[in-house]
């Protein structure tokens, strides 16, 4: 992959973000050294330097000198992206990251708050350019179906083009850190199949087109309750 962009900086941050909150990067492991950061990234070990000095300051990691950088403390970036109530479970495979449903309600609700008004202010000034993104994601979307690893890509993508149509890098940032936890979006697809997602998004696309910015609104309120509402039907919830 290589990075692109005003601040390559900032996306090596984001990328060593997800690492740390998924659990690929572990409290004590020692991270790539520059120069593999720079091959997967395709950036300079300048940016590399740069992030990861960030990382230092706020106590995440901790570079040795003559033996590279370690993760000290996931805390800030698990509290960062709101999702203290992830429990990183001690296994034979460090990388796994164990989703408690109480952990998935709550992104689940996050995203309830959130998203809506998102779509609303959307639908209110989307462009034609817009419109024709969102249908081709979707197309997308539908042919994926089966292949959950693209479906989910799909998803996030929809997702991300309406609050990347806001120009807010404050949301963005939000809804990034929310996307950056696979396993809840992998628990979602599990949960609710592939025929709601693709549905879904196609009503809310429709909405768009015809700038109803209450039906929009009210399509991602359902799109995001259905776990919430079934949940506490069954008194599977606390």
């Amino acid at each position: 992959m290589g990075l692109s962009g005003v601040n390559v900086t900032e996306q090596v941050m984001k990328h060593i973000k997800g690492k740390l909150a998924t659990g690929t990067w572990t409290v004590g492991s020692k991270l790539p050294s520059e120069n593999e950061l720079c091959a997967e990234l395709g950036c300079s070990r300048t940016s590399i330097r740069a992030a990861i000095q960030k990382y230092n300051v706020l106590g995440v990691l901790e570079t040795q000198r003559g033996k590279g950088t370690f993760v000290r403390s996931v805390e800030p970036v698990l509290s960062a992206l709101g999702t203290e109530s992830i429990m990183l479970r001690e296994t034979r495979d460090p990388s796994s990251v164990s989703i408690d449903i109480e952990t998935f309600r709550k992104w689940r609700q996050v995203r309830r708050y959130i998203e809506p008004q998102i779509i609303y202010d959307v639908a209110g000034s989307a462009t034609s350019e817009l419109i024709e993104q969102l249908k081709s994601i979707n197309r997308e979307q539908f042919e994926a179906v089966g292949d959950q690893e693209l479906f989910i890509r799909k998803e996030v993508e929809f997702h991300m083009a309406l609050v990347r149509f806001l120009g807010n890098v404050f949301l963005i940032d939000i809804m990034q850190g929310l996307f950056s936890i696979h396993e809840l979006l992998v628990l979602a697809n599990n949960e609710f199949g592939y025929t709601s997602g693709v549905c879904d998004h196609m009503q809310m696309t429709d909405a768009i087109e015809h700038h109803d910015a209450e039906r929009a609104s009210k399509l991602m309120k359902i799109h995001q309750s259905d776990f919430l509402e079934s949940h506490v039907a069954d008194g599977k919830t606390s």
